[in-house]
Formats: structure tokens, sequence, C-alpha cells
């Protein structure tokens, strides 16, 4: 006995079934996932960066109270009436990797609308070569559609020599549409999360 969908069924099946086999496509390839956590800010991902004309835009609509974007943008700076938000930084190292991981300032002022740039350092304590590649998320999740990354070490391995120390510099910024969100025109504090894991099997 064979079963069929009702004609009138069919195109809703269609959608489910395509929605369902990207799904899986997605999560089965971490090189897929990390582009569609970056892409969409799933799951406290930020997304990437943006062009300069898109963030003027995007700042002068927030300060209309508008999503909408003029043809002709000029860069104009920070507005005194986008609100400055705190960053917090929080670094952490897996137990099978012999380093040390800190922000060099744990809180920061957080323009809304402009690049910021801060910075953590990385210690080697063992006398050999290690490896290490850190994951990178954002609190609360909400606000990760917002931030964009422009300059970033996440996701990409590092390999310190032995009692190296290094500078770790990474650069976002905030969508000023933040504060249209209901979701998010509360937030006063987001933080960036770091967590390095051993990429070498010592």
């Amino acid at each position: 006995m064979s079963f069929s969908i009702p004609s009138r069924y069919r195109p809703l099946a269609l959608v489910a079934s395509l929605a369902f086999l990207m799904v899986a496509v997605t999560y089965a390839s971490p090189v897929l996932y990390r582009l569609f956590c970056e892409v969409t800010g799933y799951g406290g991902t930020p997304q990437i960066g943006m062009s300069e004309e898109i963030k003027t835009s995007q700042t002068m609509a927030a300060r209309h109270g508008s999503d909408a974007i003029p043809e002709h943008a000029h860069h104009t700076g920070h507005s005194a009436a986008l609100p400055d938000l705190q960053a917090r930084l929080v670094g952490d190292v897996q137990a099978d990797l012999s380093w040390d991981f800190a922000p060099d300032q744990t809180l920061h002022v957080l323009p809304i609308g402009e690049e910021i740039r801060m910075t953590f350092t990385a210690h080697n304590r063992s006398n050999e070569p290690r490896g290490g590649t850190s994951t990178f998320n954002v609190l609360p999740a909400s606000a990760a559609t917002y931030v964009h990354k422009l300059e970033c070490f996440c996701l990409t391995e590092h390999v310190l020599q032995g009692n190296e120390t290094v500078t770790m510099p990474f650069v976002v910024y905030i969508n000023p549409a933040i504060m249209n969100d209901e979701l998010t025109q509360d937030v006063e504090t987001i933080t960036f999360a770091y967590r390095f894991f051993a990429s070498d099997e010592k």
C-alpha cells in the first residue's frame, strides 16, 4: 500500500524537506556550520565584517530611528545620540593546553557605530611549541547579530614557541540598529568570551 501526499500539502512538504536537508548538511560540516553562525549570528556567534559604506548608512538610520539605508551616506563619526555600551572580555584555556591567556584590560567603553580595538595576551608556559585554536562567543546571544568582527584571532590555529608571549588583537563594530531591537535596546554590557583549545597532540 503506497502513501501519497495530497496535492495541496506537497509545496509545504517540499519546503520542509529542503529545510531539513540544509540544516543536516550545515551541522555535518564544521566549515559550513561556522559560516552559518557568522552570517546569521546563531548561537552567540557575531557576524562577519562589513564595509565602511554600510556601517555609515546603518549609523545614520539608527539616529533617525529607521531601518532605511540612504543611497549616499558619508562617514560623520560617532554620534552623541548613540549611547556607549560596556565591553567585558573573558579569556579561558583548556586544561591540556599549557598557555596563559587573558585580556589586557577586562572592561572597555564600547561606542556604538565605531570600530574598537581590544587585545589579549597569550603565553606558552612550556619549553616546546604548542598550538591552540579558540572559539568566540558573545553574550547576551541576542546581541551577536549586531556584532561585526573586523579583525579576530579565533577559529585559526596559533602556534607559540617555547616561552613565547604574543599580543592578540581583535576589532569589532556594533551595528547601531541594536538600539532599535526590543530584545537588545536595554543591553548595557556585551561580553566577548574566548576559549583556547589545544590543536596539537602534545
